[in-house]
């Protein structure tokens, strides 16, 4: 599969790539034992609802936070 691009999603339920709205996304960090935080990005798929997510980079997780905000 190719790369997506930082506004693009796979929704599981529809099975394709899913562009967001910037003003629906937001940064949501999981707390885990072995890594510590894990950041990710968060969406509704515009389809059919479903709740969407990816993973990004520690090192990017400031600049979405001012981009997007926080969950």
């Amino acid at each position: 599969m190719a790369k997506l691009n930082q506004n693009q999603f796979y929704c599981l339920s529809c099975q394709a790539k899913r562009s967001c709205k910037a003003d629906n996304m937001c940064v949501k960090v999981y707390r885990n034992r072995k890594t510590g935080q894990v950041p990710t990005l968060k969406c509704e798929c515009p389809q059919c609802g479903a709740p969407l997510t990816k993973f990004i980079k520690h090192n990017d997780t400031d600049k979405m936070v001012k981009k997007y905000g926080k969950c």
